[in-house]
């Protein structure tokens, strides 16, 4: 089993000290190899990745504080498709979008480059060739214990090529 982890919500990147830490997740061409919204051929086969990972489902590289808040930043290659990127079990807002396309730059509603399909709480977003989203998670969800969720792409070749991970929500006193 592969044993890549990304703590989020505090010291050690584990649990305590800050109230915001930035998880980036890297969705497009990476060295000729995708990483999020980025595919590898194995046997023939499309492989679509985050961080370099491929879907495995015992494994939660991402593990996150219950009630932490968090700043994702999801960033697309710029030689890579669009990414309708989805956070199961929970929502988030939109804080910026960056190095987005022209014909996204254009009805922006304020100087952080949002459109209005972007105010408001969301579930999915869709990430462009070339931009970086900031989304703003609050991991506050009211349930005890350990909770599994999932992250993917939402189209459904990529998401069935491999391009999900799972995250893991832990109480305060840890996994």
């Amino acid at each position: 089993m592969r044993k890549v982890e990304y703590r989020c919500g505090g010291k050690n990147h584990a649990f305590g000290a800050p109230a915001v830490f930035t998880l980036s997740l890297v969705v497009g061409v990476v060295g000729g190899i995708y990483s999020i919204g980025g595919g590898s051929m194995e046997a023939g086969q499309t492989r679509w990745l985050i961080n370099g990972l491929s879907y495995e489902p015992d494994e939660h590289p991402i593990v996150v504080q219950e009630g932490a808040t968090e700043v994702w930043e999801i960033r697309n290659d710029e030689h890579s498709m669009l990414h309708p990127m989805h956070l199961h079990g929970l929502r988030f807002r939109v804080l910026e979008r960056v190095n987005s396309p022209q014909q996204v730059g254009r009805p922006t509603v304020d100087g952080k480059g949002r459109t209005a399909t972007d105010l408001g709480f969301k579930n999915t977003i869709l990430v462009l060739s070339g931009e970086t989203v900031k989304v703003n998670v609050d991991f506050s969800h009211g349930f005890e214990g350990e909770q599994l969720y999932m992250l993917h792409c939402h189209t459904l070749e990529h998401e069935d090529a491999g391009m999900m991970l799972n995250y893991k929500v832990v109480s305060p006193q840890g996994p």
